[in-house]
């Protein structure tokens, strides 16, 4: 990428599924010790490749794909929230840190990576029609919540598109 002037985009800092099961067993007992893995993990892959990605998938799927309170947003992927396999398997940042992780991993982030950076939060199923769209309507709330400190900014939303094609035609 270098030698063809071409910019790199990394794909997630944050992402229940790639974070390791000994820091939840950790992390569980104290949170504090979980911020300071977090700065610590965002500060060593952000400085890594300082100068080189112009631009990070901040957190990776956040959502779950289910409004379980009834407020009309989807709520946070959670260990209460997915099957047990996935609770099992997974780490979900925001069970032990609240949804202010989102804050926290742009900040840190920002903080470490160049300032021309640009910041994403992924999440799949956006484009979906089966849902009216809710999904992505969702994670825009998500973005406008978590950016209403005034001091947490989010550059766009990515996607992973999982295209469905239906066989009637009326469809």
């Amino acid at each position: 990428a270098e030698k063809n002037n071409q910019r790199l985009f990394g794909h997630n800092l944050i992402w229940h599924s790639s974070t390791p099961k000994w820091v939840e067993e950790k992390g569980e007992k104290d949170s504090i010790w979980l911020g300071n893995f977090m700065q610590q993990y965002i500060k060593t892959y952000v400085g890594r490749y300082k100068g080189k990605v112009a631009a990070w998938d901040v957190v990776n799927e956040p959502l779950s794909g289910a409004d379980g309170n009834g407020d009309g947003l989807y709520d946070l992927q959670s260990a209460k929230n997915v099957s047990e396999a996935d609770a099992k398997n997974n780490f979900y940042w925001q069970d032990y840190l609240g949804d202010n992780y989102v804050r926290t991993a742009v900040q840190l982030a920002r903080t470490h990576g160049p300032a021309n950076m640009k910041l994403f939060v992924n999440d799949y199923n956006l484009e979906s029609d089966w849902d009216n769209n809710q999904k992505l309507k969702s994670l825009v709330k998500w973005i406008e919540k978590w950016e209403s400190d005034g001091e947490t900014v989010i550059d766009g939303i990515g996607t992973q598109m999982h295209v469905s094609y239906y066989a009637n035609p009326a469809t």
